[in-house]
């Protein structure tokens, strides 16, 4: 071998110990780094574990606490429910009972609201006929008395004639 390859040999193996260090300053870096987040993630599970724990056991026996109490509550809900429901109906029919009633009652009160204004008219009608008839009687006795009073207060006293000559005076009168 040669001096020239020897060189390159040298220079090839300097470069492979020195990458090797540095892959070597690389792991132990890594490692280094890898403990560090280690100790962190310990401590935060520490953290964890004495914080959240208590938390999630506590909400846990809460859940299982409430959890027939939730179910009691929703059936209750649910017959509540139901039975709201059957009032509504109840008092739908209720409604529409008293609906129906009010309808009779009122045409029954409209009824007898007409009949009344009829008998009231009809009344008054009579009662109209009643005294204009009377009336119209009682002004045609009084035209005839005016009428006699006025034929008695209009003529001079008549002397006694014979009855052809008072048709005939008053034929031509």
């Amino acid at each position: 071998m040669d001096k020239n390859t020897q060189i390159i040999f040298i220079i090839f193996t300097a470069v492979t110990a020195i990458s090797v260090v540095i892959q070597g300053c690389a792991i132990l870096a890594i490692f280094l780094a890898g403990r560090k987040t280690q100790k962190e993630v310990h401590a935060l599970i520490e953290d964890f574990r004495v914080h959240v724990l208590p938390i999630v056991s506590t909400s846990r026996g809460l859940v299982e606490d409430l959890s027939p109490k939730i179910k009691v509550i929703a059936s209750n809900a649910v017959d509540s429910s139901r039975t709201v429901s059957s009032m509504a109906h109840e008092v739908s029919s209720v409604v529409r009972e008293i609906a129906e009633r009010t309808r009779a009652q009122a045409a029954h009160v409209d009824g007898m609201v007409q009949g009344t204004l009829e008998q009231i008219n009809h009344a008054g009608s009579t009662i109209q006929h009643g005294i204009s008839v009377p009336i119209r009687q009682l002004n045609g006795i009084l035209n005839g008395l005016r009428a006699g009073v006025n034929v008695i207060l209009s003529k001079a006293p008549h002397r006694r004639v014979n009855s052809t000559e008072v048709e005939d005076e008053v034929l031509f009168d």
